[in-house]
């Protein structure tokens, strides 16, 4: 008896200081929304259409930046860790609004896994 309330309370205190959780900030932007931004052709309208409002705006919106993370956080008596990846889509615009150039980056953020 004395032995199974020992083992209930480090299994409390043990499962106690296990912390999970999902990490999830922007709306993910699909391959095929990606094939559909097309240099010297596609608007900015279409651009706004498709994917909504930025993340950022720079240069009198002449760039648009739209960046998402998804992830897992798990911590375990009060000690961390994360995986997540960060992707990010920056379009840049030409005087007239039609897309000049677009690029992804790919990317787990500095101190992660």
């Amino acid at each position: 008896m004395k032995f199974s309330l020992a083992v209930l309370a480090i299994l409390s205190i043990y499962l106690g200081g296990c912390a999970f959780s999902s990490i999830s900030h922007g709306t993910e932007i699909t391959e095929n929304e990606l094939a559909s931004i097309k240099p010297g052709v596609t608007t900015k309208k279409d651009v706004y259409r498709t994917f909504g409002e930025p993340t950022k705006s720079l240069e009198n919106g002449s760039l648009l930046f739209f960046s998402w993370t998804r992830g897992d956080q798990q911590a375990f008596l009060g000690m961390g860790a994360t995986d997540t990846e960060t992707k990010s889509l920056m379009i840049e615009f030409d005087n007239e609004n039609i897309v000049k150039d677009f690029r992804l980056t790919r990317g787990s953020p500095v101190g992660s896994n």
